[in-house]
């Protein structure tokens, strides 16, 4: 019973797993809903041009053809320009479109009462294939649309058709609940091999910073996002291979876990990375430099705390001067300055640091 409640909620994951992949099917829905509004538009916008010169069935559905493209224009112009400002509105958003579509299709097919419906069954089959959610959310939705078309047609349609309708709707609409629980068990389980493998490409293991290969991958995104500047810090541990050679490598494990931390904390993980065995750099965007500079004293007096001691070196460099790899190198020769200045300050050799 437990697995099944967890497989119903989760499609199977651990919560927190199933949590970790909300953004990522966020995205995913709204890029669904994007996709099916623009093709229900075009569609439904045909069936209402054929409608105009031909008569016939297509005529006595005008106004309908006409309410749904716009309705799906509306949908996919407010998906494409408004609703990525508005993270947590994509999935009511969804349902609600959906809906609306399965409303459509239902007043279609009571328009001939005659006739067994067939949209209606077409769209409650192809539902789970346009949305990712969690499976009691997906099957509550499909159970109260068969439920709202079994009411419509036994009240509506004669009696032949509307057992039809039902027997039909029932029959598909189990099938379409039961695919919508495989569809999210397979669709989440792949979602979280393709997180976990992304997340070990680009995460340092022993830091959780993000790692050389990240690093290699974001840094020219500075250039093309920032409006104003682009900041760049260069971090290097301080005293590493000492402490290697006195205290064993899991303190210095330790010194280089505690130095990310607190840099994460500072600026942010995924603005952190570590690219090289005690070296770290951290990139911002539109940010003063007084405030770099007040943030790393922060960061030093943190770390002086633990024990733990750091060169830095800042660059800062315009948008319509930046060229990003320079910006790097000038901050990572101020940090060797700075490394110089701890050194000579307090008489260590640095061959044995």
């Amino acid at each position: 019973m437990k697995q099944f409640l967890n497989l119903i909620l989760f499609a199977g994951l651990e919560k927190d797993q199933f949590n970790l992949l909300e953004e990522e099917i966020r995205e995913e829905n709204r890029n669904n809903l994007r996709v099916c509004s623009m093709i229900c538009a075009v569609l439904f916008g045909g069936l209402f041009v054929l409608g105009l010169f031909f008569r016939g069935l297509l005529e006595s559905n005008l106004v309908i053809y006409c309410e749904a493209a716009g309705v799906s224009l509306i949908v996919f112009l407010f998906t494409r320009h408004i609703l990525p400002r508005f993270p947590g509105a994509v999935k009511p958003v969804l349902y609600l479109y959906f809906f609306l579509m399965i409303a459509f299709c239902m007043i279609i097919s009571l328009r001939r009462p005659e006739y067994p419906a067939v949209t209606v069954i077409a769209v409650l089959l192809l539902i789970p294939f346009l949305v990712t959610d969690r499976p009691a959310c997906l099957i509550g939705s499909l159970a109260l649309c068969v439920l709202a078309f079994c009411i419509l047609a036994w009240v509506k349609k004669a009696r032949e058709v509307a057992l039809i309708d039902i027997s039909n709707a029932l029959i598909f609409g189990s099938a379409s609940m039961v695919c919508a629980l495989f569809l999210m068990h397979r669709r989440y389980r792949f979602r979280l091999m393709s997180h976990q493998l992304k997340y070990y490409s680009e995460t340092d293991l022993l830091t959780g910073a993000c790692n050389r290969n990240s690093y290699e991958r974001r840094l020219h995104r500075y250039e093309a996002n920032c409006y104003e500047s682009v900041t760049c810090i260069y971090v290097d541990v301080n005293g590493l291979h000492a402490l290697n050679d006195s205290k064993g490598h899991a303190a210095g494990d330790e010194m280089l876990r505690q130095v990310a931390r607190v840099l994460m904390e500072q600026f942010g993980k995924e603005f952190t990375f570590r690219i090289g065995g005690d070296e770290f750099v951290v990139f911002r965007m539109d940010v003063p430099q007084e405030t770099t500079e007040a943030d790393m004293k922060e960061v030093n007096r943190k770390l002086e705390e633990l024990g733990y001691h750091i060169s830095s070196g800042i660059a800062v460099e315009k948008k319509d001067q930046l060229v990003i790899n320079e910006l790097a190198v000038l901050a990572e020769s101020r940090m060797y300055m700075d490394k110089k200045a701890y050194y000579q300050i307090t008489g260590i050799d640095r061959r044995k640091a």
